[in-house]
């Protein structure tokens, strides 16, 4: 099992890069990194959410009794569940012949925006 800060963290660092558009089109588009940084493609940013998080037992088995706000756990399902959808799309993932027209997609940028308040609701927390 993941302690929980440890888990709370990677899923934090793992919503962050779906909310900020500008480190995606870095990333993504311009192929430039920040220093520190590291480059993470669409695929690998799915496996570190669902796999490298193991994000659906945690819901199943810990989310409930964890420590948290309820709008934390709230915000926990609510982005799973969009990203989720989005991923599993019939040929939505793949539909895009280029990551720049990903980050226009209006369903990519509604995630965006529920990223966004996805960290807000642990920012304003204090986590």
């Amino acid at each position: 099992m993941i302690p929980l800060q440890i888990r709370l963290k990677n899923f934090l660092d793992s919503v962050s890069i779906v909310a900020d558009e500008r480190r995606q089109r870095s990333m993504w588009v311009e192929r430039r990194l920040p220093d520190g940084s590291f480059m993470i493609s669409l695929g690998e940013l799915y496996a570190q959410f669902f796999d490298d998080n193991d994000i659906d037992n945690f819901i199943a088995d810990e989310l409930d009794v964890a420590p948290l706000d309820p709008k934390q756990r709230s915000a926990i399902r609510s982005f799973r569940d969009a990203l989720n959808s989005f991923s599993k799309a019939p040929g939505k993932s793949e539909s895009f012949e280029t990551d720049a027209e990903l980050i226009e997609d209006a369903e990519w940028k509604q995630l965006t925006m529920l990223a966004k308040t996805t960290l807000d609701a642990f920012t304003n927390a204090g986590l």
